[in-house]
């Protein structure tokens, strides 16, 4: 038995970027795809004072997300393991 990993099972490096965005949304605003590139624009809702006193939200769209069906696939993976951590988080809290 070889103590090398097959490559396709390797741990790609990746590289920290400090200057990354960090994006926070609450929800969708639109949808679509096109010849195999799928579209997402993340919103937020900000609350804006008007003159009149009132506070009304504003829903702004804070980022742009394309992506190829692997990619997307990716990143629903990536958020069904996040609800997992969290479910074992609350399992071993009780």
């Amino acid at each position: 038995m070889s103590d090398e990993i097959a490559d396709d099972r390797r741990v790609q490096p990746i590289a920290v970027d400090n200057g990354a965005p960090i994006i926070s949304f609450e929800n969708f605003a639109a949808l679509g795809h096109n010849q195999g590139r799928y579209a997402i624009s993340l919103t937020v809702g900000i609350p804006v004072s008007m003159s009149d006193g009132s506070v009304p939200t504003v829903h702004r769209v804070v980022a742009h997300l394309y992506a190829d069906a692997r990619a997307l696939q990716t990143l629903r993976d990536a958020i069904d393991k996040c609800f997992v951590l969290s479910a074992d988080a609350k399992g071993k809290a009780q």
